[in-house]
């Protein structure tokens, strides 16, 4: 008897009890494991996979490495101009970015996420107690005449996505999963035998921002490989060396000016400025497609910029040769190329905007007071007059802190892009009644970003 005969008996065998009802949960993802080839991965420990990135006007490399016994993983690429390191050790998750710089993240949703991945990497699901997770199947669903039978899965540590795999091939077809405020749909599909395992060549990833952000991987490579060292999918040491303090100082202290509860400051890019940039921590690197075309620098993709508002705006990306901000100095920098807010909106020509990656290289003191900033090198830094310590986490690129409002525990990101004092999110305010304990309030624009206006 042919294999794709025996494949075809061995998932009759377990749906069969199915014949005359749906089946359940187990059924479905045996059969998944039966047509996937999942037995040959008994004795595999890790399988590297290559692939190529295209969407959004750029084009990439990715490298994916997986432990097949817990799902801890290493993933690298590249997409035009820039680069990042995507990493889970079983207990952090972390990226480091082109510039060598490590982001811890613990904030947010990021831990749940990278359980999830982890969960589906290893195919924990196969397991007789489903690895842990909370399975629920819900109704059939159809796309054309394509069938789907559909589960919702909550790793332990996880958060839920729903998985729908064909009831024809029993494969995985696609994984909808809630990262942030976006709803991700990743389409899997041309299924080929790989060392006996059946892998999807094409792999489509929907941001729910449009057609036109559609990104496609193509896998060019797959193949099993030895056990990894544990070192392998832990963080790597910080090795950051593309910023300094002219002749060698160890900070440098400038003026702002304050605008709009907003904080601007002069930058030279390229050797040219002045400059008026926004300082905002809950941002990026930015210059603004004016000052990209004034500059002359060459600006590769059309990928989704969100941010405040609810509308997505074509974010390209560049490669200066410097940044300079008081006597700080950032050599060989990506930056952002995005139209993040109207002239008109904030009264002042912007020609972009300092974020994160110059509060993540220096110790960063604002005086509002003052109206100055001081970037000072954190080998230099002495804490013992700098006030009181927060301890935070990293969601995202944001800091994240514990704190509490009218008695109730809740976490807050730390913004310096933020003009008003307190935004509580509408899950937050719904959850906890807050419309009905604070009646005296207006529904108002609060504030303007990439996405448009924002109303609160």
């Amino acid at each position: 008897m042919r294999a794709t005969t025996l494949l075809a008996a061995s998932i009759s065998l377990i749906l069969a009890t199915a014949a005359h009802a749906a089946p359940d949960a187990a059924q479905i993802l045996r059969a998944n494991a039966i047509a996937s080839g999942g037995e040959t991965l008994d004795n595999k420990a890790a399988m590297k996979i290559e692939s190529a990135i295209s969407g959004q006007g750029l084009t990439g490399t990715d490298v994916l490495v997986v432990d097949l016994k817990d799902g801890r993983s290493l993933d690298s690429s590249t997409l035009g101009p820039s680069s990042e390191t995507d990493g889970y050790d079983g207990k952090q998750a972390w990226t480091e970015d082109s510039s060598g710089t490590v982001n811890i993240e613990s904030g947010g949703d990021a831990l749940p996420l990278a359980v999830n991945n982890a969960y589906r990497n290893a195919n924990l699901w196969w397991r007789a107690d489903f690895g842990g997770a909370t399975v629920k199947i819900g109704d059939e669903k159809a796309d054309g005449d394509t069938h789907y039978d559909v589960l919702t899965i909550t790793p332990k540590d996880g958060k839920p996505f729903d998985a729908w795999f064909d009831t024809k091939t029993h494969l995985l077809a696609r994984t909808i999963e809630r990262q942030g405020s976006q709803t991700v749909t990743v389409a899997f599909s041309d299924y080929r035998v790989v060392e006996g395992m059946q892998m999807p060549y094409k792999t489509v990833i929907d941001s729910g921002n449009g057609a036109k952000y559609l990104q496609t991987v193509t896998l060019t490579k797959a193949q099993f490989v030895d056990a990894q060292q544990d070192s392998a999918y832990a963080p790597p040491t910080l090795t950051v060396k593309d910023f300094s303090i002219a002749g060698g100082a160890t900070q440098t202290q400038f003026p702002f000016r304050l605008i709009n509860n907003h904080i601007y400051t002069d930058v030279a890019v390229n050797g040219q400025g002045p400059l008026l940039f926004i300082v905002d921590s809950g941002g990026l690197d930015i210059l603004t497609p004016a000052t990209a075309k004034t500059l002359g620098v060459k600006v590769e993709g059309a990928m989704p910029g969100t941010g405040v508002g609810d509308k997505a705006t074509d974010y390209g990306l560049s490669k200066v040769d410097t940044l300079e901000v008081g006597d700080a100095i950032f050599q060989h920098q990506v930056l952002g190329v995005l139209d993040f807010v109207p002239n008109a909106v904030e009264g002042v020509d912007i020609k972009g905007m300092l974020g994160f990656e110059v509060f993540k290289r220096f110790v960063t003191r604002i005086d509002y007071g003052a109206h100055t900033i001081t970037l000072i090198d954190p080998k230099s830094f002495d804490p013992t007059d700098a006030g009181t310590p927060v301890k935070f986490v990293f969601n995202g690129d944001l800091p994240e802190v514990n704190g509490s409002f009218d008695g109730i525990p809740a976490q807050f990101d730390v913004d310096t892009g933020a003009r008003d004092e307190l935004t509580l999110t509408a899950p937050f305010a719904e959850s906890n009644d807050l419309r009905a304990k604070l009646p005296h309030g207006v529904e108002t624009v609060e504030g303007w970003g990439a996405g448009g206006s924002a109303r609160g």
